[in-house]
């Protein structure tokens, strides 16, 4: 018996003193192999990142465009989840099957080259989405520097905020409590509303707007002091909503009698009207205010040309309607336009001419009045003035307008001839 257990004692395992110098050199060759691990190797090297950069470059792709059929629904009347998208370039450039694209031509040379070097600058925003359109940026707005980076900035063409990915986008379409600008609807013809938004009452709305409108703006400077202005924006309704167009802003109490201050349409709703129904709509807040008013100067390009084109489009309208003899108080009286804006006009279209008599002469063709596609109808507007002044007030403010307009003494009794150029 005796025999058999040390037998059994030999087949044990070794002792506790061997086990513990067993241990203890496992520990220390796992150690020594943790001192020769190359903690650099994570690192990427320069010809990695040149690898990387070449991967993407030749991996990235421009979005795709779809295109849009002429016979098939309404694109906004589609499921919002997935709304067909209409890319728009720099030159209001729809593209469209079955129709032949329209390069439309920009305006001035001059806006040209800060556009060009725009597009080749590096870090801002190339396109903005705006619903089922992508449009291309003309300016540099001063979103947060987050924002900023991004190549593609996705905004809700219901409460204009923006986001940095289609997917948020989506996401905030779904859930997004808007479906209408904040404010007031004091204007409805069809399928077009106007609502009046208190930059008081919706700071952060009016402020998203601003910079919006940066974009498409070269010399708007206003973005977060909102409080003193008004914002009428111009919508298109759908069974979705009512889908933001453009709009323009004003001054609650303008001391020069300014009725604007900034206007803009997107550019994928321009060549329809929209800009001459913005400017017509801001005469109409002036006549209902029964004074005259003038846009904020300087005016950019596109706002210069706009309104000469409305100008003079106003005062042959003036003239068509009314008797021969009249004079530039009268048109100033009926269309609202300041006698300052009226001269320049007339000067700058060659329509004034001085007769034998010693009197001035307006030279028109009626065959030259444009009639424009949109215009603001006074019996579908339902507004009162933000300040109602008394009458007098009235008479102060617009006779400081046009104070300083240095007017010829034979104006006042101004004739105006409708006749052909030749005569």
């Amino acid at each position: 018996m005796k025999m058999t257990a040390n037998r059994c004692q030999e087949k044990k395992m070794p002792s506790t003193e061997n086990n513990l110098k067993y241990i203890d050199t496992e520990s220390l060759n796992t150690a020594h192999r943790m001192k020769d691990v190359n903690h650099t190797r994570g690192i990427p090297t320069l010809n990695d990142v040149h690898r990387f950069e070449r991967a993407k470059s030749s991996t990235k792709e421009e979005q795709p465009v779809i295109e849009m059929d002429n016979n098939a629904a309404s694109p906004h009347e589609s499921n919002p989840d997935t709304p067909p998208m209409i890319t728009v370039d720099a030159s209001s450039n729809i593209k469209k099957r079955g129709r032949k694209s329209q390069k439309h031509l920009l305006p001035t040379k001059s806006f040209l080259p800060l556009f060009s070097r725009h597009n080749n600058a590096t870090g801002h925003i190339k396109k903005v989405q705006i619903g089922k359109y992508l449009m291309g940026v003309w300016y540099v707005a001063p979103y947060p520097e987050e924002y900023s980076r991004l190549e593609i900035l996705h905004v809700c063409e219901f409460c204009l905020k923006y986001m940095k990915s289609g997917y948020v986008a989506k996401r905030h379409r779904l859930k997004c409590p808007m479906k209408h600008p904040p404010g007031n609807e004091i204007y409805r013809d069809g399928k077009i509303s106007i609502f009046e938004v208190d930059g008081r009452k919706n700071k952060m709305y009016c402020q998203n707007l601003c910079l919006l409108a940066k974009m498409f703006l070269d010399h708007k400077t206003l973005y977060y002091d909102v409080e003193p202005f008004l914002f009428y924006i111009l919508t298109e309704s759908s069974q979705m909503g009512c889908h933001f167009v453009g709009y323009f802003s004003k001054e609650k109490k303008s001391s020069l009698g300014y009725n604007l201050s900034c206007i803009m349409t997107l550019p994928s709703y321009q060549r329809n009207g929209y800009g001459q129904f913005l400017i017509d709509f801001s005469y109409l807040l002036s006549k209902r205010e029964k004074k005259v008013g003038s846009p904020e100067k300087p005016l950019s390009d596109l706002g210069l040309l706009s309104y000469r084109r409305y100008w003079i489009n106003a005062i042959k309208k003036y003239l068509k309607y009314h008797s021969d003899q009249t004079s530039i108080e009268e048109i100033s009286k009926e269309t609202c336009i300041t006698i300052s804006d009226i001269l320049s006009t007339l000067e700058f279209n060659n329509m004034l001419r001085k007769n034998k008599e010693g009197q001035y002469e307006i030279i028109i063709n009626n065959e030259y009045y444009q009639e424009p596609k949109l215009y603001a109808k006074n019996e579908l507007l339902i507004w009162v003035p933000y300040f109602i002044n008394s009458r007098e007030q009235d008479l102060n403010s617009s006779q400081e307008t046009n104070k300083d307009m240095p007017t010829p003494s034979t104006t006042s009794s101004l004739s105006s001839a409708i006749s052909s150029p030749s005569n």
